[in-house]
């Protein structure tokens, strides 16, 4: 199992936070649930600051495989997602970054 998290570090601009969310809900995850070999969407808003940083949203993609994620970065869905993300960050002020992660075997054996 491969998991691609999404992190917004930042904040939405000022007194566009609900249009943002919404565009969230209604728009992207229509987009990232079309996502080819897609087993688990998960998205999250920040209930704190971390660090006296901010992450308001979170996104957690999982796929079966490495070969699967790296199949759905060059797909049209993909492109599209990319798009459609551009009028989000027009109401973000800050960046995106990625990480991929695996699970640890047996890590969650008591």
């Amino acid at each position: 199992m491969i998991i691609r998290q999404g992190f917004f570090e930042g904040r939405i601009k000022p007194g566009r936070e609900a249009e943002f969310y919404t565009y969230v809900r209604d728009v992207m995850m229509d987009i990232w649930r079309s996502f080819p070999g897609l087993l688990e969407l998960r998205v999250s808003t920040a209930a704190s600051p971390e660090d006296g940083t901010f992450y308001p949203l979170h996104t957690s993609f999982v796929f079966p495989s490495l070969a699967e994620l790296d199949a759905v970065l060059v797909s049209p869905q993909r492109l599209h997602s990319v798009e459609k993300t551009k009028i989000l960050m027009d109401m973000f002020e800050g960046r995106i970054f990625h990480i991929v992660t695996q699970p640890l075997a047996d890590a969650d054996k008591a």
